[in-house]
């Protein structure tokens, strides 16, 4: 199967530039929050606070940073970056970011994760990397919300992917809120792990669903 391009990487020259394009482009524009429905079936939220985590936005010396505080001090940073950190190359993949979390190829819950409870798996005809995750948390009022994004190299795919579970796509109300994905047509063994059980029990779900309606 042919895998598309990865999406152009963003350009921005300041600290405010890039929070527009995070506006623009997570928020479709919005001040604080959007809420989407991924391919895959998820309800995903985002704010603007999510900034911090897709950038991996620092500020020596503090600990958290809270929107309400920096938002402010960030849209008026219009030359450079003042003292801010970031990782360059999280942000200037921040439109592989939204594709991934958008039109995810396959979803994953593995022993890998800690403070979230998904990765969304994208793969894509590039290199040095030709695959993105996108790290998804569940919190306590059911929103499910990025933790961050990160484009990987091929060497690095396999420790998002091993000793979990896949979730199937789209086979709504199954396996813990409705995601995702048994790759729609990519085969599991083509991101070089095998496949697990869940696959199989999902697919048994979707056939019992199928015959009650």
């Amino acid at each position: 199967m042919a895998f598309p391009k990865r999406p152009p990487e963003i350009s921005f020259s300041s600290l405010c530039e890039l929070y527009l394009q995070f506006q623009s482009m997570l928020l479709a524009g919005k001040s604080t929050g959007h809420e989407f429905e991924s391919a895959c079936g998820c309800r995903i939220t985002v704010f603007d606070h999510h900034f911090f985590h897709i950038v991996k936005l620092c500020l020596p010396g503090v600990d958290q940073l809270f929107m309400r505080n920096e938002k402010p001090r960030i849209l008026a940073q219009i030359a450079g970056f003042g003292h801010y950190t970031y990782d360059h190359n999280r942000a200037k993949h921040m439109a592989s970011a939204l594709d991934t979390l958008t039109n995810p190829h396959f979803v994953y819950r593995t022993e890998k994760l800690d403070s979230a409870d998904r990765v969304f798996i994208k793969q894509y005809d590039s290199l040095p990397y030709p695959y993105t995750a996108a790290l998804i948390a569940i919190r306590d009022n059911g929103l499910k919300v990025p933790v961050t994004t990160f484009p990987i190299r091929k060497s690095g795919i396999k420790k998002w992917t091993r000793g979990g579970e896949t979730l199937p796509i789209n086979t709504t109300a199954t396996l813990n809120g409705g995601c995702v994905d048994t790759l729609r047509g990519l085969h599991p063994q083509s991101f070089g792990f095998k496949p697990t059980i869940t696959i199989l029990c999902a697919l048994a779900c979707v056939k019992l669903n199928r015959k009650k309606l």
